[in-house]
């Protein structure tokens, strides 16, 4: 059994890295179970310049859901 936990969660990471190696250029990084909280957390200091570009990019409107309704 512990085996097998530590096979999936292996597999996890793996996917995890590979996932953000894709998207870690996009300004709005939607990721699999926490939604868009890491990319607020990490854009938290130029909160104001993040919202510019954030605008830009998506042309003015995000569409988002919390990360306890996903």
């Amino acid at each position: 059994m512990l085996l097998e936990l530590c096979i999936i969660s292996i597999l996890l990471l793996f996917y995890s890295i590979i996932w953000y190696k894709k998207n870690k250029d996009a300004t709005l990084v939607r990721w699999p179970v926490v939604g868009e909280v890491p990319s607020i957390f990490k854009n938290a200091h130029r909160v104001h310049d993040w919202c510019v570009e954030l605008a830009n990019e998506v042309g003015c409107t995000v569409a988002t859901k919390a990360f306890f309704f996903e």
